[in-house]
């Protein structure tokens, strides 16, 4: 099983997602990113939804050259938490992925990007390296 299908499964498994887009194609220049969809011929996007608790996505912001003919894959998958007036926690949904993806095994860090704009929900990332390997 390759990492980035491993770091997919984990995620469904922990059920700390209501609205899990998995891997897309990261979409900016609204005030809120979104992810298009790209698995099984999946078109739909994945964002702040309002139906939904916390919904997110993942998608490989980088790739760079590591030694030993692998590289080094760099994931980030955006969380959306929608806004709940007695939440006193409103990055719980980001704080216990990453907790539970560290208890796997990932290397994962956590943060904040105060430019996204989203009225109704609390916007975090996870950003996870992967080393990965060509099938050759």
């Amino acid at each position: 099983m390759s990492t980035i299908t491993k770091l997919n499964n984990d995620i469904i498994a922990s059920t700390i997602i209501d609205n899990w887009g998995g891997e897309c194609i990261n979409k900016t220049g609204g005030d809120t990113p979104v992810g298009i969809g790209v698995q099984d011929g999946n078109s739909n996007t994945f964002g702040y939804n309002d139906a939904f608790d916390v919904s997110a996505y993942m998608y490989t912001d980088d790739i760079q050259e590591g030694n030993e003919g692998g590289f080094n894959k760099v994931i980030r998958i955006n969380i959306f938490q929608k806004k709940v007036n007695d939440s006193m926690d409103s990055y719980q949904a980001a704080m216990n992925l990453h907790h539970y993806l560290s208890r796997r095994k990932f290397d994962v860090t956590i943060g904040l990007d105060k430019s996204v704009k989203c009225e109704f929900c609390y916007f975090a990332f996870l950003v996870v390296d992967l080393r990965a390997f060509a099938n050759c």
